[in-house]
């Protein structure tokens, strides 16, 4: 997966089929950048955004 935002060296935001992703791992940015791919064997936890109206309202 391709990384859309780093929010810090042990948590990033991606997306999948129109739907965003975080994933957490220790080091998982450790240096990353916005539009590298990420290290699927440092990939701890995975939390999938269901409903999009949600953050639209945010």
């Amino acid at each position: 997966m391709i990384i859309n935002k780093i929010l810090n060296n042990n948590v990033v935001l991606s997306k999948k089929n129109g739907k965003e992703i975080i994933m957490t791992g220790k080091g998982i940015a450790f240096g990353k950048k916005a539009g590298d791919t990420v290290d699927k064997n440092k990939i701890e936890k995975t939390f999938i955004l269901e409903y999009n109206e949600v953050s639209e309202k945010i």
